[in-house]
């Protein structure tokens, strides 16, 4: 367990979150869920002002 000590309080964070921010799989993962997001916003917002089915 490591301590973040934020004012007026005290967080104790799991080792398997500091895992996961240094784990490239984890980056990686998150990139694709990021490009997946990405891609349907932007066929949303072409669907809504450019009227494409």
């Amino acid at each position: 367990m490591r301590t973040i000590i934020i004012p007026e309080r005290i967080i104790d964070v799991p080792n398997w979150v500091y895992w996961l921010h240094s784990n490239p799989v984890f980056l990686v993962l998150l990139g694709a869920i990021g490009f997946v997001l990405l891609y349907f916003l932007y066929f949303f917002l072409m669907d809504r002002y450019h009227g494409w089915p």
